[in-house]
């Protein structure tokens, strides 16, 4: 027997196998995840704009944030709201744009996008009595604006509700 050998074959084959198991499962549920958020993504509902577009507004009223919506259009944007407690690191807010759009033959889409930033606080100086805005690398004080993104988690809330049958169905797929 060799004392330097650690380890034979057999042991690492009986390692390895459980370990890429575990891999592929890992990227089974990334690409099951993946295709439901491609499905929410490119989602049709099959009613009339008008129908499905209150319970687009309500999802946001219920997270909490200020709806303005433009009486002539479907589209509408929120407040600024606080989605995170506030912190000297920087407190995060966030603002939401919706866009519904009729697709004919009594079918729309409604689109959700996220927009975030950033507040942080300087540090406080000795005889300031009152802690000040950082000024941040993009120019805009005490913000770090980031463009808006698809948010598919609304998205995917907005769905469960309006079509809860179909949405179990996405969810359970394989």
């Amino acid at each position: 027997m060799n004392p330097r050998k650690t380890s034979s074959p057999r042991a690492v084959c009986l390692l390895t196998i459980p370990v890429l198991l575990l891999m592929g499962m890992g990227c089974a549920a990334q690409r099951q995840q993946v295709a439901l958020e491609d499905e929410v993504r490119e989602h049709v509902y099959r009613k009339q704009l008008a129908d499905v577009w209150p319970t687009a507004l309500a999802l946001l009223k219920d997270k909490g944030f200020s709806v303005i919506a433009d009486p002539t259009r479907f589209e509408a944007r929120t407040e600024w709201a606080q989605i995170t407690p506030p912190s000297s690191l920087g407190t995060h807010y966030a603002s939401f744009f919706v866009v519904g759009t009729e697709r004919g033959s009594g079918e729309c889409t409604i689109r959700y996008y996220r927009n975030e930033r950033s507040v942080a606080l300087a540090p406080s100086r000795s005889g300031q009595s009152e802690p000040r805005l950082e000024y941040q690398p993009d120019g805009i004080q005490g913000s770090r604006l980031v463009p808006a993104n698809r948010d598919r988690d609304l998205e995917w809330q907005l769905l469960q509700r309006l079509e809860p049958d179909f949405a179990r169905t996405l969810a359970a797929k394989p």
